[in-house]
């Protein structure tokens, strides 16, 4: 089917696909998918720089809301909670590529943003989860700061 969508559109209008959908469902695709909010995008190129990072991240800040996930009131129940982690799986994503790309100061936006908008503790992850990461930043940033 998606290769009966990709060969009538002939790349006209773009092909998504659910954040929830796994490698191993669509091996062949996966090279041209690029995260896009909270669905991948499937882009005509496997050149995995071929992502515009600032759109996926600006898709995630600006144009989504977060009602109730920072609201320790809000009952979340345990299929919520596991539902709620594609938002953590995608900043997770945004992150890496930021950093990857030598932007620092974008993956600790980025890492900041997540934790005001969507608690780590709130979707039953572990509170360290991207401690690792944040710490490359912050070490990459030292270094350049260096004489």
């Amino acid at each position: 089917m998606v290769l009966d969508l990709l060969r009538i559109e002939r790349w006209r209008r773009p092909l998504y696909i659910a954040c929830t959908v796994t490698r191993d469902q669509v091996p062949w695709l996966w090279p041209y998918a690029r995260l896009d909010g909270l669905a991948f995008r499937v882009v005509p190129s496997a050149d995995s720089t071929a992502w515009d990072v600032d759109h996926a991240r600006r898709q995630l800040t600006e144009k989504m809301t977060y009602a109730g996930l920072a609201d320790s009131t809000v009952a979340m129940d345990q299929d919520s909670q596991l539902m709620s982690r594609n938002y953590l799986a995608s900043f997770i994503q945004v992150a890496l590529a930021q950093i990857d790309r030598g932007d620092a100061h974008g993956c600790l936006d980025t890492l900041a943003f997540l934790e005001a908008h969507v608690p780590l503790a709130r979707l039953g992850a572990p509170a360290d989860l991207v401690d690792g990461l944040r710490a490359r930043a912050e070490a990459e940033l030292s270094s350049t700061r260096q004489p």
